[in-house]
Parts: C-alpha cells; structure tokens; sequence
C-alpha cells in the first residue's frame, strides 16, 4: 500500500491554470477602478478650484481685473496655471499687477496636484498641471500640457466637474 502525500503534477497544473485565469480577469479591472478614482479626484479638484475663482469674482476689485483680461471677445484667456509641483498659482503680472487675485487663491485654494496623467485620448496630449481660463466671462478649469513657451500652442482640455466628455 502505496503512503500518498502531497499533489500531483496534474493538481498543481490545474490550480495555477485558475490562478491565471482569475488574474487576467481580475487586474485589468483593478487598474480600471484606480483609474477611474484618479479621474473622479481630478474632476472634484477642478470643481474646487472653480468654486474657489467663483468665491473670488464676488470681490469688487477681483472681478475687476479678471473682466479687464476678457478682452479677445470672448476667447479663451489663460487667468492663472499650476502644474504637478507648484505650490502656487503663477498669474500674470499684467493680469493681476497688485497681486489681489494671486493672494487670494494661493490662501483659499493652493494648486492641487493633478494624479490622472495618462493621454487624454481626444488631443493625445500627457496632462502636466491646471489652467484656469477666462471664456465669455465664466471661468473655465483645464488640464493642460503645461506647454508655456512663447509661440507654442497650449494643448488643453476643459474639465467640467460635474460631466467631463474631454477626460477619458
């Protein structure tokens, strides 16, 4: 009489056979879940960063010197940019010159970092950071490309916080 111990070749062969059938349906869709949360975060950053602009036009002289900037007629116009990294908004001299709007948005609502940064599959561009535009008045929050150099075109995308079309 034979002592059995152990598993045979063909037991473990069938274990590790439904291992990796379980893995290959599993992990596609477990970077599919962390994927959609790093989309959902940036979504609610863009919300906050819209509502934090929004809070600052209710000031005068806020309002003011953003109005004065829409002067393109209705063009996008870059107000102010954070990319991955920053610890505060850049804004143009020439948009804020006494540094109103630029204060208020570094206390009220410091740049976020941005953690979906995959190709945005509409423009094929990495996303590097935020920009907040000025368009027929309203702000707009956008990933960009962070693209700032002279005579080269910033690729960017809106991000609309409650539905987001560009961010897929």
């Amino acid at each position: 009489m034979e002592n059995d111990k152990g598993f045979t070749l063909v037991e473990l062969i069938i274990v590790i056979a439904i291992i990796a059938i379980l893995s290959v349906t599993i992990i596609p869709t477990i970077f599919r879940f962390i994927d959609n949360a790093r989309k959902a975060d940036d979504v609610d950053s863009a919300g906050v960063i819209a509502t934090a602009i929004n809070t600052a036009l209710s000031n005068d002289e806020v309002y003011d010197i953003v109005m004065e900037t829409n002067v393109t007629g209705g063009n996008c116009v870059v107000l102010m940019t954070a990319f991955n990294g920053d610890t505060e908004w850049t804004i143009g001299n020439e948009i804020d010159p006494n540094g109103v709007l630029k204060n208020l948005m570094d206390t009220t609502c410091p740049p976020p970092t941005l953690k979906y940064t995959k190709e945005i599959k509409s423009d094929n561009f990495v996303p590097a950071g935020w920009v907040v535009c000025i368009k027929d008045e309203k702000p707009v929050v956008m990933v960009s490309d962070g693209n700032v150099n002279t005579g080269v075109t910033m690729k960017a995308a809106a991000l609309n916080p409650i539905e987001c079309p560009d961010y897929k």
